[in-house]
């Protein structure tokens, strides 16, 4: 019995990653540079139906994926598609583990959304400063008038 769960599960998460990898060939909108993912959304689901675990482990199978497939920003990329969806992934799974109700996740999903937020300023800080190749100050520019508004919407 317990090796029919474990299968059952395996397929279902495997379909969830799959169904998210297809959502980046059909739901992917850039603004500049950045990339808008619906894929967080199927990723987060994954993580509210198994646990945070399964929503990291998602996240990082599906953002490799679309690395070694589609991906034109090489490992800066990898790092901060992974690092976005598993932050969202982790922190709504967590929440939702603690108060599994319809409340539950809707306060995961916006805990989800502040800690992206606060997550992804801070590596767009750090990590796009290499990628685009310029100044930590001009990436510190584009906070007011692109990062922060990005972040805040890319979730939804």
């Amino acid at each position: 019995m317990k090796k029919t769960f474990d299968t059952k599960r395996l397929v279902v998460i495997s379909m969830l990653c799959a169904i998210a990898y297809l959502c980046t060939f059909f739901f992917k909108f850039k603004v500049a540079f950045l990339t808008f993912d619906f894929k967080d959304a199927v990723i987060a689901i994954t993580a509210l139906i198994y646990g945070p675990i399964y929503g990291l482990i998602s996240a990082a199978t599906v953002g490799f994926l679309e690395f070694v497939t589609i991906s034109d920003t090489g490992i800066y990329g990898l790092i901060m598609n992974v690092l976005a969806s598993a932050t969202f992934a982790l922190t709504c799974g967590t929440v939702y583990r603690y108060k599994r109700t319809f409340a539950g996740a809707i306060l995961g999903v916006c805990f989800s959304v502040v800690t992206v937020t606060a997550i992804m300023l801070l590596a767009n800080i750090f990590i796009t400063p290499f990628y685009m190749g310029v100044d930590r100050t001009e990436v510190v520019a584009l906070i007011p008038k692109l990062l922060l508004p990005f972040n805040l919407v890319n979730p939804f």
